[in-house]
């Protein structure tokens, strides 16, 4: 009897590890889940459907160019994007790391709700991000994986969130602006705010983007810098701010 037990566990375990295994490959590997597959912009991109929307090109390029501004950005670091548009890779990975406008990890950019090249815009029930910063944002994350590696998933969400929010929105939302529309956003408690591009983002990334924003262009601090400083506190930060004069 017990050696039937054994045999049924180690076989049960076996079948466990094999499925393991294959959803990682499956994670790892998203070609296997896709149709097609193109190079555009410096990108493998994954497809389902033949045809690549017409704005494709212009909406990485335009996100590459955000992200170059990061010290972490490596010419040579080969992404992956993942289209949206009827493979069940985008699925699963909102199973696995739950559901979003798009995630981000190792080489691999996924969206992962509805997009609009041309409009820039992804959509997700009734909330917009403007699409080429969302690339950009997870395209970060990204790199932050590559450049810190497992390490990253232990790191301050406020330090992995606002930094991809800082470069990919820096541009259009410097420190200046960023400020006003915090203050005003926190005291009406909106968990979701409209940016001046006419999409938005959660309360949550602007709060952590600001931190970022606070750090390097205020303090001059690099990103480097506010990963290894382990004495950088998210609530000691909020509460500074008002005596610095640009609250």
């Amino acid at each position: 009897m017990k050696s039937l037990l054994r045999k049924t566990a180690l076989g049960l375990l076996a079948l466990l590890l094999s499925a393991t295994g294959l959803l990682a490959i499956t994670v790892f590997v998203p070609s296997l889940l896709y149709a097609h597959e193109s190079r555009v912009a410096g990108f493998r991109v994954l497809h389902e459907e033949s045809a690549l929307p017409g704005a494709l090109e212009e909406r990485l390029a335009e996100a590459r160019h955000l992200v170059m501004a990061s010290e972490l950005y490596r010419e040579d670091f080969g992404l992956e994007l993942a289209l949206n548009d009827g493979s069940a890779y985008p699925a699963l990975i909102e199973r696995i790391k739950g559901p979003g406008f798009a995630h981000g990890f190792a080489n691999k950019v996924v969206l992962c709700t509805e997009t609009d090249f041309d409009s820039n815009e992804a959509s997700l029930r009734g909330y917009a991000w403007t699409l080429n910063a969302l690339i950009a944002h997870e395209m970060v994350h990204c790199y932050q994986y590559e450049a810190y590696g497992w390490a990253s998933r232990s790191m301050p969400v406020w330090k992995l969130e606002g930094y991809a929010e800082y470069i990919a929105r820096r541009q259009s939302l410097p420190l200046n602006e960023l400020l006003p529309l915090y203050q005003k956003a926190s005291e009406a408690q909106e968990s979701w705010v409209s940016l001046p591009d006419g999409n938005g983002c959660p309360l949550s990334y602007l709060e952590d983007h600001l931190l970022i924003a606070y750090l390097m262009d205020h303090k001059g601090m690099s990103y480097r810098e506010i990963v290894a400083d382990e004495s950088l506190d998210k609530d000691r930060l909020l509460q500074e701010l008002p005596g610095t004069g640009l609250l």
